[in-house]
């Protein structure tokens, strides 16, 4: 594990509006923590913080197009047939991260929407979990992974303040999330 703060979760409803969970992890300083790793020889022991951020400003279009160049990821890895054309159909509503993206050892689930044009309603699937980068079962892994990182930044600048409707004070402003 690696200290830093990293997002774990993007998800975009139908209405634009943004949620995104991300932690915090610091090492464990404390005096029964040293102790304890001095006796036994263990790895340092982390605190993770995890935080939620939920707001009403409008995702801006390069977040949302960010995500929309997973789709294809998404029904690729559910092995669905489908031609281009038929992409617009679908929509990536969120990304859950697990594992630890900075040290390139994560693993991702995907959620993808459907509207159903006959009865206006929206259906939601998620992928199976997913190796990020080289060593997956997914053959085009490491391409996905570099996309994923794309909507992470996007989602970075979002709680920075980028949004739909111009620019805003950041949403969390002592976020320092380290890069990808």
């Amino acid at each position: 594990m690696k200290e830093g703060q990293q997002i774990r979760k993007i998800a975009i409803d139908a209405k634009g509006k943004v949620k995104i969970d991300f932690v915090e992890i610091h090492l464990d300083e404390s005096e029964v923590s040293q102790v304890t790793k001095a006796l036994t020889d263990d790895e340092p022991n982390f605190i993770v913080n995890e935080y939620s951020v939920k707001s009403p400003r409008l995702a801006h279009k390069d977040l949302k197009d960010a995500m929309k160049k997973l789709r294809k990821f998404a029904l690729e890895i559910c092995e669905m047939i489908f031609e281009t054309k038929a992409l617009t159909f679908y929509d990536i509503c969120a990304i859950k991260i697990n594992g630890d993206i900075a040290l390139r050892q994560s693993r991702v689930i995907l959620t993808v929407s459907k509207e159903v044009r006959r009865t206006g309603k929206e259906i939601k699937f998620n992928t199976p979990e997913v190796t990020m980068y080289g060593d997956s079962e997914y053959e085009r892994a490491s391409e996905m992974s570099k996309v994923i990182e794309n909507v992470v930044s996007e989602a970075k600048l979002y709680l920075g303040g980028k949004c739909a409707d111009g620019d805003q004070l950041p949403l969390f402003p002592k976020l320092e999330l380290s890069t990808v």
